[in-house]
């Protein structure tokens, strides 16, 4: 038996995926420590960044700026972005998901006196990539690298419940990638088609995400942000934290 709900489901442009090019989609779920400031300055990495990133809060609340525009979709708003002007800070919570170019620099800052659980998916070549600092790795999920086809495609996000031998299928999405919640005795087996399947003795809940090929004439969520933004001078410093 398997219970699921969909946390948000959105439309990349077309050139999200660098189609005909290296792209490469990773599912990670991460821990953020209550009251604490992280920072992304894509120069630490060095070569950054040509990809997008999608995360979706999960549990906890938290502040953002960012050196130029992001974009927030609400919880309870369907699938419109609202965008977030260069320098402005915006408050986000859960069930509300941030879509930002990884050459932005942003300053992220727990509101909470809990930690926050983030799972994001960046979309992109991926091979100059590199962790947040500080953002703990609670589990990940590698997809294909691949060449995709012209999008645009449908990116959802779901949250399920699987009995023990259980499956998610992943029907006719192109990539299917799932990531356990912390605190759990999860084991899982990702089956040939990208299907999941619970192998343990324990009812597991898990986020999954999907990405499909959609409608050519379909309305992208976000505008086409995967043109690398110059990231704006700022005090942000790399790998800080409090």
């Amino acid at each position: 038996m398997t219970d699921e709900e969909t946390l948000v489901e959105l439309t990349l442009p077309a050139e999200a995926l660098l189609s005909g090019g290296r792209t490469s989609t990773l599912l990670a779920l991460h821990t953020i420590p209550a009251g604490a400031t992280t920072t992304w300055k894509p120069t630490s990495v060095g070569g950054c960044c040509p990809w997008l990133n999608i995360s979706v809060v999960l549990e906890g609340a938290a502040s953002i700026r960012a050196e130029a525009p992001i974009h927030v979709i609400r919880a309870a708003g369907g699938p419109t972005a609202e965008e977030v002007t260069a320098g402005s800070t915006v408050a986000v919570s859960v069930g509300d998901t941030v879509v930002w170019h990884a050459a932005v620099a942003w300053e992220w800052t727990v509101t909470d006196d809990a930690p926050m659980l983030v799972v994001s998916i960046p979309v992109g070549d991926l091979r100059r990539g590199s962790p947040v600092p500080g953002w703990r790795e609670e589990d990940i999920a590698f997809g294909p690298t691949r060449s995709f086809p012209p999008g645009p495609y449908t990116l959802r996000f779901r949250r399920a419940t699987l009995a023990p031998e259980a499956v998610l299928p992943a029907g006719s999405s192109i990539v299917q990638l799932a990531v356990d919640l912390p605190g759990q005795d999860a084991r899982t087996s990702v089956l040939t088609d990208n299907s999941v399947r619970n192998i343990g003795s324990n009812a597991i809940t898990l986020v999954a995400v999907t990405l499909d090929l959609t409608a050519r004439d379909a309305t992208p969520t976000i505008p086409d942000i995967t043109a690398s933004p110059v990231a704006m001078a700022s005090p942000v410093a790399a790998g800080r934290s409090r």
